[in-house]
């Protein structure tokens, strides 16, 4: 369903379903968007597995604006 969403789309590049879930989690964090409904939509058992996933987004902008 991805792909032909991205073939619809006009996008040339190959996305994966990675990169798509971590688009969406960031767009979710940051729009402000409950850390336990992010958590749901991964998936996730565990609400510390969440809250670690999004720590690494946080750390990965801290390293692009230093």
């Amino acid at each position: 369903m991805l792909k032909k969403i991205v073939e619809d789309a006009g996008i040339d590049e190959k996305i994966t379903s990675y990169y798509f879930s971590n688009f969406w989690t960031t767009s979710a964090k940051d729009i402000g968007i409950s850390t336990k409904f992010i958590s749901e939509g991964l998936g996730h058992h565990f609400l510390i597995t969440t809250e670690i996933y999004l720590k690494s987004f946080d750390d990965a902008k801290d390293l692009v604006v230093a």
